[in-house]
């Protein structure tokens, strides 16, 4: 190892002096305490540079082997680990359902996408209605190959009998369900719960998405906890109730449209309320803003009457301060290994955390390997599966709660482990249906007299008193046909 010169020790120091988080990158003892010394935001500068060197190219392996070296133990200082596996990944196609089923919604397609990715017999099936209405009875969602893939959900569950009325409206050929695909099934949904043509986001789950009842729950049930942690870590106490109350109404996690209010009545949101003939006679300035004053207003757009200000003035805006995301602490893409798919996004599975932490530390080292063949991954997981929320780099800054043992969780489970089905076999019944389908089709349509206009107007046009220019019919003969050369009668139909 090379002994570093006293002008190069000096630059360290110098170095260090202007960012801390280098003390630990520098170190080559004492760095996780160290580390725990450190502000929130030095420690995630030092995580951060610890990985960049970890995996950069141009890192040189002794400094990437003493970056992967500390990162480790910093890492089990916090209360996690690298955990390095051969994996059963899923298909892109169930990893798209599982992702439905945790936001409770779908993107909407544009036409040019819906032909190139929606199958072929889905698309003309629902262009061509039957002239009779079928049943309800009609639709047997048991013919649906890829069906079962969804259905291993509670969420997609529930809609079947939606999705059905939409067919029966729509008069569509019940055979349509053998015909579907992953992609076919979240159009049918788009269409069946859309509500306006431009929406580009449609929800299907009702009342509220899995996600969003997650982040409901966590702060109604930890609020307080969540309210003590946060301010420990120097948070101002209006943007931590305003966001608690976001969470607990709306599900909400992010703070680009958060709106910080006032905890108590200034002089300024009196004003506010008063100029807006808000009803706020017999309050004064320093009582507490009722809770229920401040829903109606933010329903109402008028949040902006009671916005939180700072001591110089300047109004607190939302974006100033940081988000949160829910993480799988089971990896969604490794999601193949479990018994049941649909437990990937039960409460048990889930964590709150601050969006900086869920990108750079809990993903940040993330590697996925697959050639469908073999798979290996790297991921970052919790050493104690019971940690639904984080807020910092300290394992102070956790709440910690189990859920796998409720009677909820037991019953939930015990509906969703009833569909055992595999994906490739799934795709295989698919693939036979529409291959049947169009081989089908396709004879239906050598079958059918096609209308050829161009040989009818060449026709006309033989037909035609050369010397006269005027029209003459052609006549029929003894058998019922044209008396016209047979090369002008060819390709009027075709089969």
């Amino acid at each position: 190892m090379v002994r570093k010169t006293e002008y190069e020790k000096k630059k360290i120091e110098a170095n260090i002096a202007d960012d801390p988080f280098l003390a630990i990158i520098y170190s080559k003892k004492g760095y996780v305490e160290k580390f725990h010394t450190l502000e929130y935001e030095e420690q995630m500068k030092a995580y951060q540079t610890l990985a960049k060197l970890a995996s950069d190219s141009n890192t040189n392996e002794e400094s990437k082997f003493d970056a992967f070296k500390k990162l480790k133990h910093i890492m089990r200082s916090i209360g996690l680990e690298f955990v390095e596996k051969q994996d059963y990944y899923l298909s892109k196609d169930e990893r798209m359902i599982i992702r439905m089923d945790f936001y409770g919604t779908i993107d909407r397609m544009k036409e040019g996408e819906r032909k190139r990715k929606l199958s072929k017999p889905y698309l003309d099936l629902m262009a061509n209605p039957l002239k009779k209405r079928p049943k309800m009875a009609d639709y047997d969602f048991n013919t649906a190959p890829m069906w079962p893939l969804f259905a291993r959900f509670k969420s997609f569950r529930r809609i079947e009998k939606n999705l059905k009325q939409y067919l029966v409206k729509n008069k569509v050929d019940p055979k349509i369900l053998s015909l579907m695909n992953i992609r076919d099934f979240s159009d049918l949904i788009v269409q069946t719960f859309e509500k306006d043509n431009s929406d580009l986001k449609i929800e299907f789950q009702k009342p509220i998405s899995v996600r969003k009842n997650f982040v409901k729950s966590i702060a109604e049930e930890h609020g307080d906890e969540i309210e003590a942690k946060l301010l420990a870590k120097g948070y101002d106490r209006r943007y931590i109730l305003s966001m608690l109350n976001a969470m607990r109404r709306f599900g909400a996690t992010k703070t680009d449209k958060l709106i910080i209010t006032e905890i108590n009545f200034t002089d300024r949101t009196l004003k506010e309320l008063r100029k807006n003939k808000i009803e706020c006679k017999g309050y004064k300035k320093g009582d507490p803003i009722p809770q229920d004053l401040i829903d109606y207003l933010i329903d109402n757009n008028k949040g902006d009457l009671i916005a939180a200000y700072d001591n110089e003035g300047h109004r607190l805006y939302g974006p100033e301060f940081p988000s949160f995301e829910v993480h799988h602490k089971h990896a969604v893409s490794s999601g193949g290994d479990l018994s049941n798919i649909a437990s990937i996004n039960y409460k048990d599975n889930l964590c709150l955390v601050l969006e900086d932490i869920h990108s750079f530390v809990l993903h940040g080292m993330d590697i996925v390997q697959d050639d469908k063949r073999d798979a290996y991954s790297r991921r970052t997981e919790f050493i104690d599966d019971d940690v639904i929320f984080m807020a910092g780099l300290e394992q102070t800054d956790q709440i910690h709660c189990s859920y796998i043992n409720t009677s909820g969780r037991k019953k939930h489970e015990k509906e969703d482990s009833r569909i055992h089905v595999s994906y490739n076999e799934c795709l295989a019944k698919l693939e036979q249906n529409q291959e049947n389908y169009m081989s089908h089709h396709m004879i239906q349509k050598r079958n059918k007299k096609v209308f050829d206009v161009d040989a009818v107007v060449a026709m006309v046009n033989e037909s035609y008193n050369k010397k006269g220019r005027k029209r003459r019919a052609p006549r029929k003969n003894g058998k019922g046909k044209y008396s016209v050369p047979m090369k002008m009668l060819k390709g009027v139909h075709s089969r």
